[in-house]
Order: structure tokens, then C-alpha cells, then sequence
């Protein structure tokens, strides 16, 4: 199965990365939902249709864009020579704005009005950084050791699929003052 999804990441790069994202956001929003135990009543479709078409139009191509940017640049930078590079660049520009980008969409998508939005992401956006850079460099390490290029997108989503049931668990959890 992984050589099949392999297979077709390379034949249609940007096409996979965004039907992969728009899987997994909106599985992340079922799963979110499930969890959230101030939430009672069916699944939300309306919002699971809302997440998975932010998977396909925004956040798979903006991975599919900033990671082949950060390639493009550091294309002779091979190996572990290229991994500080490419920690650098992951954790100081492509993850503060893909995780604003995924903020300001989940306010998008739970209809709050623009200052809502905006305090939502002065509340979550540096505790969210914070844990990512806690965690998330030593599984970029690996990935960029050991993953072929192609598969760093789809194999970051994944991990971005399990982070972001915590975001959006916790976004829905939050206090009502800032949830309405």
C-alpha cells in the first residue's frame, strides 16, 4: 500500500498532498468531535465538510508549496549536512505559518466573527509553537534522515493529523467568553 501511495506522490505530487490533507482534516475533525466531551449530539458534517476542503485547497497545497521552496533552496544541501538548514527553516517560517494559516481557518470554519479569530490566535498560536518545538524537531530529524523527500509532506500531515485533534480538541474546549 505504501508503494502504491509512493507511487502515485511522485506521478501527481500537489494532487496526493491534497486529497491526503483533506482525509486527514476531516478525519481530525470527526476525531475532535468525538473527544470533546462538552459536545453532545451526531457528528457535525457541515464542519467535517468545511475541514476536508481546507485540507484539499488551503493547507495541502501551502505544505506542497513552502516545503518545495525550502527544497528548491537547499537542493545541494544533502544529507546531514542539510538537516540544521532545514530545521531552521521548518520551525522558524513554514510551522508559524501553516499553524496561523490552520488558526485562522478554524475560526473560518466555526463562523466566529474577525476578533474572535484574532484573539483565538493571540491565545493559541505561541503555546501551540512552543509545544511544536518541543517536540516536533527530533521527528523532523528523523524524517529528514531518513524519509525520501516526497514523502516528508504526507508523513508531517500525519503527524499534524494527531497534533491537530489536540488543537482542535482544545479550540472547542476552550473557555466561552472566546469560543463565541
Amino acid at each position: 500500500m505504501l508503494a502504491v501511495y509512493s507511487t502515485a506522490l511522485e506521478r501527481a505530487p500537489l494532487l496526493v498532498k491534497m486529497l491526503t490533507c483533506g482525509a486527514l482534516n476531516g478525519l481530525e475533525e470527526i476525531v475532535a468531535q468525538r473527544l470533546n466531551k462538552t459536545r453532545k449530539g451526531p457528528v457535525d458534517w457541515v464542519r467535517v465538510k468545511k475541514m476536508v476542503l481546507y485540507g484539499l485547497c488551503i493547507n495541502g497545497p501551502l505544505g506542497h508549496l513552502l516545503y518545495g521552496l525550502m527544497e528548491r533552496g537547499l537542493a545541494r544541501w544533502q544529507g546531514l549536512v542539510g538537516v540544521v538548514p532545514r530545521l531552521l527553516i521548518v520551525n522558524l517560517v513554514i510551522i508559524p505559518i501553516v499553524t496561523a494559516v490552520y488558526l485562522y481557518a478554524l475560526g473560518v470554519i466555526a463562523e466566529l466573527p474577525r476578533h474572535r479569530i484574532q484573539q483565538r490566535i493571540r491565545r493559541d498560536f505561541q503555546p501551540i509553537m512552543v509545544t511544536t518545538l518541543k517536540y516536533f524537531p527530533i521527528i523532523q530529524v528523523g524524517t529528514f534522515v531518513m524519509l525520501p523527500q516526497h514523502l516528508w509532506v504526507p508523513w508531517f500531515n500525519l503527524i499534524g493529523f494527531l497534533f491537530g485533534v489536540y488543537v482542535n480538541y482544545s479550540a472547542a474546549s476552550a473557555p466561552a467568553s472566546l469560543a463565541q
